[in-house]
């Protein structure tokens, strides 16, 4: 039986929900001759129960909100904490993500870092993947999957070990002149790899990216035009033992890519010229790979291709 009971608002927020209650009729808690015992009780995350799960959200913990999911037909456990403003010593964490999921697949732990500070050397993002599966899903590592390059397969091979990855902005400036506007972006990045399952990787990569782009246009009523292009040029490089061999794998490629739209563009098309109008919109692009599998040393150079993740993450303010 409930005795009292309160939840206080601060803001526009709810606070826990603690109350006073008597237990009479649960054996043991309420010995003969003996009055009633009361139990203070709080509220610490809302729980919600259907025929296919258990769910427990809004848990509050020193490092952010937690929310746990149990699905009864897969027997899985699934869990995510966000994570805002806490101090590590050395560093500060302004935002991340954790994921951990427990099923017939395996187990795995994903944290993503998506902003902390490193004392005087500045603002980082990081990725962070641990456990024993068969597949990890997605959704769990969405943010990892956004830095700009490309992850391992670990949605389809799984992973047993580890999986770092930091990422360096070292650039990203809007500069606005007279008759147009020019982004630029540029940033390094490292990754380790330690793999032990049936395709054992052991690696460490490194890469780097720039991506520049500008617009400019005009509106006088009765025609409108607006032309822009971006460059993007990419590197990485990794070394390591995979694919059953030593490796050296290297990637270097530079894109550029116009475009003009408006009704300028539909003009081109009317007075027959969209072949132009095709030929600006097609961009230019090289890839160059070269480096060694096991004792074979290989150097290919690619027309119109870039180098895996050269795209990933790049705003493409300014290119369609």
């Amino acid at each position: 039986m409930v005795i009292s009971g309160k939840s206080d608002v601060s803001g526009s927020k709810w606070g826990l929900l603690s109350y006073k209650a008597k237990s009479s009729a649960v054996e043991g808690l309420n010995p003969p001759g003996k009055p009633d015992n009361v139990f203070d009780f709080v509220v610490n995350g809302a729980i919600e129960v259907s025929n296919s799960d258990l769910q427990v959200t809004n848990i509050s913990t020193p490092m952010g909100g937690l929310s746990m999911i149990y699905n009864f037909a897969d027997g899985s456990l699934a869990g995510s904490l966000t994570m805002k403003n806490i101090p590590l010593g050395f560093a500060f964490l302004n935002e991340g993500m954790a994921a951990m999921r427990f099923d017939n697949n395996g187990f795995y732990i994903a944290i993503n870092l998506n902003s902390f500070i490193i004392g005087p050397m500045g603002e980082f993002r990081g990725g962070f993947i641990v456990g024993s599966t068969q597949k990890v899903q997605p959704e769990d590592i969405a943010g990892i999957l956004k830095f700009k390059t490309s992850l391992p397969p670990f949605t389809t091979t799984g992973l047993t070990g580890l999986y770092v990855i930091g990422e360096k902005v070292i650039l990203d400036e809007t500069i606005p002149l007279v008759f147009a506007n020019v982004t630029a972006q540029g940033g390094l990045g490292l990754y380790v790899t330690t793999n032990f399952n049936s395709n054992p990787e052991y690696s460490v990569g490194g890469y780097g990216y720039v991506y520049l782009a500008g617009s400019a246009g005009f509106d006088a009523g009765f025609l409108s035009c607006e032309v822009g292009a971006c460059l993007t040029a990419y590197f990485s490089v990794k070394g390591g033992y995979y694919n059953n061999m030593f490796n050296i794998d290297n990637c270097a490629s530079i894109a550029f890519q116009p475009y003009m739209e408006g009704s300028c563009a539909d003009v081109l098309n009317t007075i027959g010229l969209g072949s132009v109008l095709d030929l600006v919109n097609q961009g230019i692009s090289i890839r160059n790979d070269f480096g060694c599998n096991g004792t074979a040393f290989y150097f290919n150079l690619t027309p119109f291709a870039t180098c895996p993740g050269s795209g990933n993450g790049t705003s493409n303010q300014g290119c369609n």
